[in-house]
């Protein structure tokens, strides 16, 4: 009997052991988003969501913000020429956001036809990013997270919005719609898992809280009420 109790016990260990590596391995296949951040053409903070550890401060997130536009905006300033050579990552994949995606055939298209979307490794974070005169999109994910992914993210939260606010992205009415960048980043995201990457579903789920037609859910006045004071 003490050897058939030492047996099964040694069973359950194991299958508990095996449950709990399984269920753990089983994360890693889960895409991930660090942070979605949207600033205006000064670096001014619109908007902003964390997941990734270790910015759980304003001051903290501010001066990531800073240190990325000031990244960004010179790489945008700067001739294609003169640029400072390309980091590991994008000597492997490319600069050029597009000649990565056109290696798939799930790539489209952005709606919106802009064509200053790029891609650059950031103190270890693989950032997504497209800016036009208003503001400035960045996605935010590991190192080795999928660009695709991360592009098909920022492509969708974008396109949303802008279906949203009627494509007029201008600071002030971003600010005033501030409820929509919840609604449309709780939809997508959730624990920095990523959800949804179809706008149009997105768009389905947002809108009639936008319209007034129906009640925002108080999970998600929460989250706002949250996220408004961090801003403030």
């Amino acid at each position: 009997a003490p050897h058939a109790h030492s047996f099964l016990q040694g069973r359950y260990w194991s299958v508990y052991f095996f449950s709990c590596s399984s269920t753990m391995s089983s994360n890693d296949y889960l895409h991930k988003v660090g942070a979605i951040l949207l600033l205006d053409n000064e670096g001014g903070r619109i908007f902003c969501k964390y997941w990734m550890n270790g910015y759980t401060t304003r001051a903290s997130q501010r001066a990531y913000e800073e240190k990325l536009f000031r990244k960004v905006s010179a790489r945008a300033d700067a001739p294609a020429g003169s640029r400072d050579p390309p980091s590991p990552k994008e000597s492997d994949t490319g600069t050029d956001l597009k000649k990565i995606l056109s290696l798939t055939r799930s790539y489209k298209e952005s709606s919106s036809g802009n064509d200053s979307g790029d891609i650059m490794l950031f103190e270890n974070q693989t950032i997504v990013y497209r800016y036009d005169e208003d503001n400035y999109l960045f996605v935010v994910g590991g190192a080795e997270e999928n660009e695709v992914v991360l592009h098909q993210v920022m492509t969708c939260w974008y396109d949303a919005l802008e279906q949203l606010v009627k494509n007029n992205c201008e600071k002030k009415v971003l600010l005033e719609n501030y409820e929509l960048l919840i609604l449309i980043t709780d939809e997508m995201i959730d624990d920095g898992i990523i959800l949804e990457t179809n706008s149009q579903n997105v768009y389905n789920e947002v809108s009639p809280h936008a319209s007034g037609d129906t009640d925002t859910p108080l999970t998600a006045l929460n989250t706002m009420a949250k996220i408004v004071k961090q801003n403030l």
